[in-house]
C-alpha cells in the first residue's frame, strides 16, 4: 500500500477525489466548501444512561453551516448546560495546544468541533444536555437521555 499526496490551490468549491485498483474506481471521497458558521449541533454517544453514577456519555458539539455541513475553521466558545440526573464532568477538544481547563462548563472549538463528557447520577430519571454559543442557533435544543434503572450487570468492587 502506498500513499499519494499532492497540494492544491484553495478555489471554494466541490473537490472529489477518486482511487483506482487495476482501472476500476475503488474509492470516491467529495469535499465541499462550508459556509458561515450558522447551527450548533449536539450528538451524543449514546441515548441512553445506567443510572449507578459512573456511567458516562460524550456529546460533540458540531459548528455547521446552512446546509449542515461542518464548517472546519470555526473556533467559537460553547457553553454547556446540564440539567436533571446528571452532571457535567469535563470537556474538549481535541486541540493539543489548548490552555483551556478541562474542567468546567465552556470550551471553543476546534477544526469546528468540541465536546462535553457528561456523568449519570444514581437517581433514574432524564438528564438533558443543551448548549449555546454566540450567534449560533442550537440545531437540536435539547438532548434528552433517558436514565435507564440501576444496573446490575456491573463486577461489584473487590472488599
Amino acid at each position: 500500500m502506498s500513499h499519494v499526496e499532492w497540494k492544491v490551490k484553495f478555489a471554494a468549491g466541490v473537490l472529489e477525489a477518486r482511487g483506482y485498483k487495476n482501472g476500476q474506481t475503488v474509492l470516491a471521497v467529495t469535499r465541499e466548501t462550508a459556509g458561515a458558521p450558522i447551527k450548533l449541533a449536539l450528538l451524543p454517544d449514546r441515548q441512553t444512561l445506567a443510572a449507578d453514577g459512573q456511567d458516562v456519555c460524550i456529546v460533540q458539539a458540531q459548528v455547521l453551516d446552512n446546509a449542515g455541513r461542518l464548517v472546519p475553521i470555526a473556533e467559537v466558545p460553547v457553553e454547556f448546560h446540564i440539567s436533571g440526573s446528571g452532571r457535567l464532568i469535563g470537556v474538549g477538544n481535541g486541540d493539543p495546544s489548548s490552555h483551556e481547563a478541562d474542567k468546567g462548563g465552556r470550551r471553543r472549538t476546534f477544526n469546528g468541533l468540541c465536546a462535553a463528557i457528561v456523568q449519570s447520577s444514581l437517581k433514574p430519571g432524564e438528564l438533558r444536555v443543551d448548549a449555546t454559543s454566540s450567534g449560533l442557533r442550537l440545531q437540536l435544543p435539547r438532548l434528552p437521555a433517558k436514565l435507564a434503572t440501576k444496573r446490575t450487570d456491573r463486577i461489584p468492587p473487590a472488599a
